[in-house]
Order: structure tokens, then sequence, then C-alpha cells
């Protein structure tokens, strides 16, 4: 008897895998491209734009995030408070963003992990007070002088994410994620502003975060 309810069970099993793998071709879109951006971005006087690939494995993607950075003083911007630095005169920066994203389960591509790194590089324009070298009876004096200041270095960091994917078989999606991510700052302590601006998501954090994104995008190719 156990026997046959151990063959019946098999017979279920397999006819249900069966099923499903028929269903999903029908289930998920048979574009292997899409473009997306980040509204948030925007608020930051910034601008992330993601190419997304498909792989072999239709449930694997990979995508390259693009993004710029650019707010001067007096410009109506949120970047100064959000990024620490309400006494910048210009915050510029540019980099890249590189992840693999997995849909999970066997039907519609909703529920999703990803991991990804990123490279970042920034350029800080602030007034402040600083040293600079003169010569004087073949001797090296220092002084202090205000004036601005121009403050350049990397930051590259590590994500990984959880989200859902609104289920759709039309051009435009809509996906979002939360989870942790991971940062580090190569800044020069000597030139950067003082530890107070070092917040949660400044320029100048080391370590982990709490973060998340949400996407607006368009699939291309045939779905």
């Amino acid at each position: 008897m156990n026997k046959i309810i151990s063959a019946a069970l098999a017979a279920i099993f397999l006819l249900t895998t069966n099923a499903k793998a028929q269903e999903r071709p029908a289930t998920i879109p048979a574009n292997n491209y899409q473009i997306g951006i980040h509204p948030v971005y925007n608020l930051a006087n910034g601008l992330r734009i993601d190419i997304d690939r498909r792989l072999r494995n239709p449930r694997n993607w990979l995508s390259l995030g693009l993004v710029g950075y650019w707010a001067f003083e007096g410009s109506e911007t949120t970047i100064f408070p959000l990024l620490a630095f309400s006494e910048a005169k210009s915050v510029s920066g540019a980099g890249a963003v590189f992840s693999f994203k997995h849909f999970l389960g066997t039907g519609r591509q909703i529920c999703f992990i990803e991991a990804g790194v990123s490279a970042h590089y920034f350029d800080i324009r602030y007034n402040g007070w600083g040293f600079k070298s003169f010569e004087e009876d073949k001797l090296n004096y220092y002084e202090w002088y205000y004036d601005e200041i121009s403050h350049s270095f990397p930051k590259v960091g590590s994500h990984l994410l959880f989200g859902v994917q609104l289920p759709s078989r039309s051009r435009v999606f809509v996906d979002g994620a939360i989870g942790i991510g991971y940062s580090h700052s190569f800044y020069n302590p000597e030139l950067f502003l003082p530890n107070a601006y070092s917040v949660l998501y400044g320029l100048s954090r080391r370590g982990f975060y709490p973060t998340g994104e949400f996407r607006l995008g368009i699939r291309l190719g045939k779905l």
C-alpha cells in the first residue's frame, strides 16, 4: 500500500511539474532587454538609468546602472541635507552599479532577490580653512587660509535586496525592493567637513545601512 501511495504522489508531482513547465513560457515575457529609471534620484539632483539584460535562464537578469549627480549653491534641491553637505557650494559625481537579479518561483516573475556592487566618484567644493605653504629665507612655512576647497574621492559599495515587480505583460514595468547596503568612502580626513556631517546616507559613510530602490521602466523587444 505504501508503495502505491508513493507512486501516486510521485506521479502527481511529475504531472504538476510538467504542467508548470508548459505554463512557464506563457507567463514570462519574451523580451530580453529593458531600461529603467529611479525617480528617487531626481529628488537629489541625480539621475540613474538601468540597462537590464536577461540571461539564458529566463529568471536571471544582469543590470548596469549609470549614475550622475549635480547640485550647486542656491539650487532648489535636497541633495545637500540628504548627503550631509549643507555648506557645500557644489556637489557633482558619477558612478556605476552592477547587479544580478533572480526571480523566485516557477510562475510569473514577481518576487526577486538582487545582489550588486557599485563604484562612484565625487567632487565637492566648499569654503573652508586650510593650510598653504610658502618659502622664505629658504625655509618652508605654513599658514592658515580661508578659500574654496575642492575635494575629490572615490566611494565603493555593495547591496542585497528583496523586491517585488508588479505582474504585467505591458511595455511598462514597475518594481521596488528593500534590503541592506554597505559603502566605504576613501575621503581625505584633512579635507573633509567636520564629523557632524557623517550621517547615515552621507558621502563619508563607511559601514552598513538600510537601503532600497524604486524603478519605472520600459520593456524592449517582443513581449
